[in-house]
This record gives C-alpha cells, structure tokens and sequence, in this order.
C-alpha cells in the first residue's frame, strides 16, 4: 500500500511540475515558448525547494537547480518596465539598461576628426597587498563609470560640496568604483570631486548600480579579497553609510570565491534587486525599504560537467527573464518571479563577457561570446547569436585564441569585451571584439550583420582588449565606434566601413569599458586615473 501511494504522490507531483511550466512559458509574451513545452501553477515552497531535475525540454537532462528561500520578506516582482530607468540620459548600470546594449547617450556636434585629452583625476593608489598582489586605483575589468543628472531635492541631500554643481540643473556626476577600493564622484564636465569618497575593504574591479528610484543607494561588489569584509555592499549615500552587506563566502554556495564583479539590476517598481556572484549564487534581494533591505532568496545550479561555478558577467533581462552566461560555459535563461530555469545552452568556455539583448521584428535574440580559458592554451573562440526563446543558435563566427602564462595563471584569450549593437546607420550591425588572436597579442573588431552572421568588416588592433567598445552618433544618425586596447591605444572608427578616422597612442592601460554622452566619453585606466576625452 505505502509503495502505490507514493507512486500516486509522484505522479500528481509530474502532473503538477508540467502544468506549470506549460503556464509559466505561456507567459512570455515578448519570449514566446514553442507549443510542445511544458508548465505549472504557482509552485508551492517545499516542492519547489525540493526539485533537482530538469523538466523543461530545452533543458539538459543534467541541469539541477535549488531555490533557498530565507525566512525574510520576499520580493514583490512583476517584471521590468521597458525603460530600466525614468531618465533615459542617465546611465545607472553596466552598458547603460538591463538589456545591456546602450552604453552611450545623445550626439556629436559634427562629423568627428580626431579625439584630445580634456581632464584627468587621480584616485588613490593602494600599495597593501593581497594574495593576488597590489592592485593600486584607478580602474580594472569591468569598471564602467555611471553618469546621473540628479534632481535638485536628491543634491542637497547627497553631500555634496561642491556649490556651483548643485545649483546647475544640468549638472552631470560621474559615480566609479576603483582598485584602491574608493567610490569616487566626479563632475562630469570638469572632473572635480563633487562630494567626499566612500571607502570599502577592497579592491573594487566590476561596475557599481545606482538604484533607478533615486533614493540614493549604490550597489557595490568587491573583486579582490582584502582579508576583511568581503562581498556586496549597499550603501545610503545620502548617509555615506553601509547599510547592507552579504558576504561572498557564503555557505550555501558551491564555490567559497566571494567576488561580485557582475553587475546587480534593480527593478524601480518594486525595489527587487538580482546580483549574481562568483560563489554561484544569484541573489534576490528585498529593497523595498532601505531600512530593511533583506536577502529573500538564493538560487543555485550545478550539472555533471561543472567546471567551475560562478558568474562574472552580468545579467541581462527583458520583462520576467534573466539571462546568464557563467564561468563554466553555461547560458541558461531564467524565469525570475517564480525562480526556474526555462532553458540552457553550452558555451563551451568561461563567459565573462556579458550577455546582449536585441530586439529584431518583434523577436528577442541574444549575443554571447566565450573566452580560450580551460581549453587553452589555445583554442576556438566563438560569437553566438541564440534565440531568446529556447536558446537554439541562429548563426556563429570563430576565430582562433590563446591564453598567455603569466605567473602560475593563464591570462585568457577569446571575447571578454561585451559586444556592441549597432543603431541608426548601422541598425544592422553587431561588433566584437576577439582578444589575443596571434603571437602579438593584438585583437581584432569584427563588424557583423545581425540576420545573416556574416562578417561586414574586421579591424585588427594593436594589442589585446578587455574594453567594451562604445557607439557615438552624429546629428544625421551616422555611427561611429570608438574603443581601447590594454598597450594604450585609442581608436575611433566609421561604424559603417571600418575606416579609421583617428588612432592614437598613449602611455595608459586601458581594461575598463568606457560610456560617452555626446562628445564626452570618460574611461578608468590602471595605475590611479580616470580619464576623459574630448571627440572633435
């Protein structure tokens, strides 16, 4: 009797689980699911809590997940809106939207010649050490800058020293992690501090948030453990004060690597905020009240060819569904209001480049680069376009890379800059860039057109980059590509032929990515410096 009641109890929980996977991918109206696939109603906890196996048939059969709910109140999400934020000239997150594809702002004021050094800022240099080395200040990977015109109530309440930004109403702050550990805050026209520096306990290399509500939080995750606090971080600027951290040692991860160089995304409706770490968890977390900002859940995965667990690009999202690439090669999309995974696909190597979305006749599609890291030293790199959907490939374009032996570690080879969608003149256009592709270490641009895959333009660089390159447009919708390598080197191109308009040398490192409003674009660079250029 006991075993037929437990075969009854199994099968009404397949019932179930099917039923709601067949009405969760009814759901996605933007991502819609093929006919034959399978879902549930609303899941209850401890089922949810208890699966670790893969019901969905876009997913492996090895696929296995597990959602740890705290006790601490939940998030209330719904999905993002369109626009990941109410001012759409501000950039608050890493490439400009949740969608991850719009780096820059406004226009140039003609048709561009050449590109001059306006201001520079010195950051502190950190000379402690870490098991890792000394990592000084200025910027690394990813370390993106984030620009913000704040409203006239939030300046007085930011701490802000200097009077004549806060009575200009069109005022821009420049808000930068560094490797010295600061969070520092520049004005963007001039590159004077704005207000004090915040301090935390370590190098800081990803790319911080500033919550699109404007309330005043920044988000902040650490790369490097210092031997102290070490983790994610929120912080009241109006403040200048912690008011949440999580470490990255968590017990629950699979992986005791606690960096959050991934950037975090926050839905402005609801205060939900999603922020994948390099421990293997992707965090849900609560701040709806900033006095009580909570964990709400933990969601981790594993499957039988784990190289290693943890995510170091950043999601991207439309609506409900999250996608992500991790640093064993999977990209997997995930539906975020109840928790499960809708699809998987392998990427063969580490991705840390982060993940586009694009929209293209009312279908979602998504590009995804790997690197040549534990198949190196030397192996295909390969650019991806999948279908948003179910994650089937659309097309794929290769080059052959190589990891460099520095120290005992492999500096990896492949795409690790995020890649660049085209827009206006160059509506059809999708950029890369492959890193380490010879002896010379040097990179190459690819220009590709989005529907076919094939290769418009290729631009080979100097040396290798990390940086993400950016789009400028003129007043006619003319784009133009500029973008850096790791020797120095500042490149400005005609987005439509790859020809070059303006190359020059300088004596910086350039790892981080850079954004741009019209003519102004501002980059970190090793050593202990912020930069911006002037395009003319």
């Amino acid at each position: 009797m006991n075993f037929w009641n437990r075969f009854f109890q199994f099968g009404i929980l397949l019932f179930l689980l099917a039923g709601y996977i067949f009405f969760a991918l009814e759901e996605m109206k933007t991502l819609p699911i093929p006919e034959n696939s399978s879902s549930q109603e609303e899941p209850v906890e401890n089922i949810i809590e208890s699966i670790h196996f893969s019901p969905s048939p876009f997913l492996d059969h090895d696929f296995r997940w597990h959602l740890i709910k705290t006790d601490s109140e939940p998030i209330n999400f719904n999905g993002f809106d369109e626009n990941y934020c109410e001012n759409e000239d501000d950039i608050l997150c890493f490439r400009g939207n949740h969608r991850r594809n719009a780096p820059t702002r406004g226009t140039l004021n003609s048709q561009p010649k050449s590109i001059k050094l306006d201001w520079i800022f010195k950051t502190r240099k950190d000379t402690g050490n870490t098991r890792f080395g000394k990592w000084g200040g200025g910027t690394g990977w990813t370390g993106q800058p984030l620009v913000i015109q704040w409203p006239s109530e939030m300046k007085q309440k930011l701490n802000i020293i200097d009077p004549n930004f806060i009575n200009n109403r069109n005022a821009r702050e420049i808000i930068i992690g560094s490797l010295s550990g600061e969070v520092y805050f520049l004005n963007m026209e001039t590159g004077d501090s704005t207000r004090h520096s915040l301090h935390l306990d370590g190098p800081i290399k990803g790319t911080p948030s500033v919550d699109p509500r404007l309330n005043g939080l920044l988000y902040v995750g650490q790369g490097i453990d210092k031997g102290l606090r070490f983790g994610s971080y929120v912080i009241d600027m109006t403040k200048n004060e912690v008011i949440f951290h999580q470490s990255g040692k968590d017990q629950d991860a699979y992986r005791k690597w606690g960096a959050f160089d991934s950037n975090p995304l926050i839905d402005r409706k609801s205060g939900s905020v999603f922020w994948p770490s390099e421990n293997g968890l992707i965090y849900s977390i609560n701040s709806s009240n900033p006095s009580k900002i909570n964990i709400a859940s933990k969601w981790k995965y594993t499957n039988n060819n784990m190289m290693r667990h943890g995510l170091e690009s950043s999601m991207a999202v439309d609506g409900k569904f999250g996608f992500f690439a991790d640093n064993s090669g999977n990209v997997f999309c995930m539906d975020l209001i109840n928790q499960i995974p809708i699809w998987n696909q392998k990427n063969e190597d580490d991705t840390d480049a982060t993940i586009v979305l694009d929209k293209e006749e009312n279908q979602q599609y998504l590009y995804v680069g790997n690197e040549v890291d534990f198949r190196g030293p030397e192996a295909i790199s390969s650019f991806r376009k999948l279908d948003a959907k179910n994650g089937k490939e659309i097309w794929n374009i290769q080059r052959l890379c190589r990891g460099t032996p520095i120290a005992d570690k492999t500096n990896s080879g492949g795409i690790l800059a995020t890649p660049l969608l085209g827009k206006k003149n160059c509506k059809e256009l999708v950029y890369v860039i492959f890193s380490r592709m010879n002896e010379k270490n040097q990179s190459e641009l690819i220009a590709i057109n989005k529907k076919t895959g094939k290769e418009v333009f290729s631009y080979l660089m100097k040396a290798y980059s990390w940086a993400s390159p950016i789009d400028l447009y003129d007043k006619q919708g003319n784009m133009y590509l500029f973008f850096t390598d790791v020797r120095g080197s500042i490149y400005l191109l005609n987005g439509k032929t790859g020809e070059v308009i303006y190359q020059e040398k300088t004596n910086y490192t350039f790892e981080s990515s850079p954004i741009a409003i019209d003519n102004r674009i501002v980059v970190g660079v090793r050593g202990n410096k912020i930069l911006s250029f002037l395009v003319e």
